[in-house]
């Protein structure tokens, strides 16, 4: 049976079990109001009978009291419209079966009294007054009567209340019975479903994708979660297959582009610093003949040269990162200190674009880190900055960090800044912002990517905002992190002045470069 069905059932059982109620209590409350009504009509007769009572008595007294004295034919008057009243009372209470003794006694009685009076009203009153002994003791009898019958309509009203009391409680405790059945029924599938699936689910969460369901033969909503459940568990189980293996894939090209890329570039870096080296000495015998006019071609030589050495550099950089091979050789550096000096190396770029160098240094000290990766870092965003700003103001701001654990520093330019789209792909491997700006400017696209990997590889991060037309802000985050022995390396002047050289290498620029 399905939980729909078990649910339409309770609530039929709960509308047959609230209409029975309403039928049984309604019915107790019928025969309550009826024996109350007995018994509110039987204290009413008794009230009348003892009211007639008390008007026979006084009925009696006044009219012997007439007879003894002289009596106005006023007071005559008021005394016979007493009797005929009295008379109405006894009339209207004798019609009952009960009440026909005590109605004869009384028109008997009322008729000599009559006769009394019309006596008293001619002067002759030889006659007493007639006792309304026989009269009252009829009325006695009945009132006793009367007593007996209120008497059982009370223990009627009790009884029905008793039963209507009983009536209740009998709905109350089925309807408690009914309704805990009902609860306790649907909890229990309730409470066994969703126990099913809550383990189900947890098996999942736990990489268990080859758990199932038991589907039985039920029909119920449970059942057919269950086989949903069990297949959308066979997919998730194909697709964490297909993932792994298209993983594995990826990380089997990546290692081999990795192993291709460093053998390329050592096979590249050999014929490179051979060029370099006859470059060197054809200038040296260049220099010695007197051949000023070829000097130009030597340095476009070594030039070209240089920025193919400084981009088989990045390469094995960039594999090296991406293999998890890349050493951190840490060590003490001054932030201060290393801006200025990388400012000297760059000022001919600076002066070359008539652009003016600002730098603000809000914190002075020193911090662990690798100073080697930190000036590769630096000056790839300086040389950026020159490359793509034409008279304009480049600002470097040394600041420490909210926490007072590391430095931040922000790289500023007013050049030709970066549309959002090419901010959001800056620091992607091999990603140029346009063919154009390839064709113009070259390069690997490794620059900002290897930046940001080094940043990040020593526990800070690199990050831009940038405005199209208005200029671009590098902020490079540094924690201090502590010593770990190596001690700091000699600055690799032949990394700068590759980097210099490619920059000088290149035209006024028109574009921004985006990695």
């Amino acid at each position: 049976m399905t939980v729909r069905r078990k649910l339409i059932a309770s609530v039929a059982a709960l509308l047959l079990l609230s209409g029975a109620s309403t039928v049984l209590s309604s019915r107790a409350r019928e025969r309550t109001r009826l024996a109350l009504a007995a018994v509110q009509a039987g204290q009413a007769r008794l009230e009348r009978l003892l009211s007639i009572e008390r008007e026979v008595q006084l009925r009696w007294r006044e009219l012997s009291v007439l007879r003894e004295v002289s009596a106005s034919p006023a007071q005559i008057e008021v005394m016979r419209a007493r009797l005929v009243a009295l008379e109405g009372q006894v009339r209207e209470a004798g019609e009952s079966p009960a009440g026909r003794p005590f109605g004869r006694e009384a028109t008997a009685l009322l008729s000599a009294w009559h006769g009394t009076l019309a006596g008293v009203q001619a002067g002759d009153a030889r006659e007493g007054v007639a006792p309304p002994t026989a009269m009252l003791d009829a009325l006695l009898a009945w009132r006793k009567a009367e007593r007996r019958a209120a008497d059982e309509d009370a223990r009627r009203f009790g009884a029905a209340l008793d039963a209507a009391d009983a009536t209740t409680m009998a709905l109350l405790g089925c309807g408690l019975v009914v309704g805990s059945c009902i609860v306790i029924t649907l909890s229990v599938t309730l409470a066994a479903g969703f126990r099913r699936l809550d383990t189900a689910s947890r098996h999942v969460a736990a990489g268990d994708y080859a758990f199932r369901l038991p589907v039985g033969h039920g029909r119920d909503e449970f059942a057919r979660a269950a086989a949903t459940f069990n297949d959308m568990a066979v997919a998730l189980e194909r697709a964490i297959a297909e993932t792994h293996e298209a993983r594995r894939r990826a990380e089997e090209a990546s290692a081999i582009k990795s192993t291709f890329l460093t053998s390329l570039a050592h096979d590249l870096k050999t014929p490179l610093t051979a060029i370099l080296g006859y470059a060197d000495m054809i200038e040296s015998d260049v220099q010695q003949a007197g051949l000023a006019t070829s000097m130009a071609d030597l340095v476009h030589l070594r030039r070209g040269a240089r920025v193919l050495l400084g981009m088989v550099g990045e390469l094995l950089d960039y594999a090296r990162l991406e293999a998890g091979r890349m050493p951190v050789a840490l060590g003490a550096l001054e932030p201060a200190a290393l801006v200025d000096e990388l400012a000297d190396t760059l000022r001919p770029l600076l002066e070359q674009q008539g652009n003016t160098l600002v730098v603000t240094a809000r914190w002075q000290g020193t911090l662990t880190t690798d100073p080697a990766k930190v000036r590769h870092i630096l000056l790839n965003l300086l040389g950026n900055a020159c490359k793509f700003t034409t008279r304009g103001t480049i600002g470097v701001e040394i600041d420490g960090r909210t926490d007072g654990g590391g430095v931040v520093l922000a790289v500023t330019d007013t050049g030709i800044g970066m549309s959002q789209q090419a901010a959001a792909t800056v620091f992607a491997p091999y990603v140029q912002a346009s063919s154009d700006i390839l064709q113009r400017y070259g390069g690997s696209g490794l620059g900002l990517a290897i930046s940001r990997q080094f940043a990040q590889l020593l526990g800070g991060d690199l990050t831009v905002t940038s405005d199209e037309g208005v200029g671009t802000t590098f902020v490079l985050t540094l924690p201090d992190l502590e010593r770990a022995g190596a001690a700091d390396p000699a600055s690799n002047d032949f990394e700068e002045a590759v980097a210099l050289f490619a920059a000088l290498d290149q035209t006024p620029p028109q574009t921004r470069l985006s990695a």
